[in-house]
């Protein structure tokens, strides 16, 4: 059985990717304003 600390770790990890992930495509496509999404 998995941990409930290690599901917490993986969860907390994803959603951190997850959100510099959508920072980096939104910091992309105001640079670029040309190029739709």
């Amino acid at each position: 059985m998995v941990s409930l600390t290690a599901l917490a770790g993986v969860f907390l990890a994803g959603v951190v990717v997850g959100f510099w992930l959508l920072v980096a495509v939104c910091a992309a496509s105001e640079r670029d304003p040309g190029r739709d999404p």
